[in-house]
């Protein structure tokens, strides 16, 4: 696997030895489980923000709802309920 180096303070480098140490893992596992974390958190924070937005529109928000309720005889594929 390449590798790069990121300059970080040293706070944070402490905070980060203290959780590697903490966790049992390496410092790199912590740092690219916490930017895949953030990176999530950010994908989730700009959909909430989008879904917002249109909910601002009522006329928007009900082809929203219209395309769910579209949809919801999709989601099993074929199976029955059980």
């Amino acid at each position: 696997m390449a590798s790069t180096t990121v300059r970080i303070s040293e706070s944070a480098r402490d905070t980060l030895k203290e959780v590697a140490k903490a966790t049992g893992r390496s410092m790199s596992e912590i740092m690219e489980q916490s930017v895949r974390s953030y990176y999530e958190q950010l994908i989730l924070d700009q959909s909430n923000a989008a879904y917002a937005e249109i909910k601002l529109e009522q006329s928007d928000w009900d082809d929203v709802l219209t395309e769910r309720a579209l949809l919801e005889g999709t989601i099993l594929d074929g199976l029955d309920r059980e």
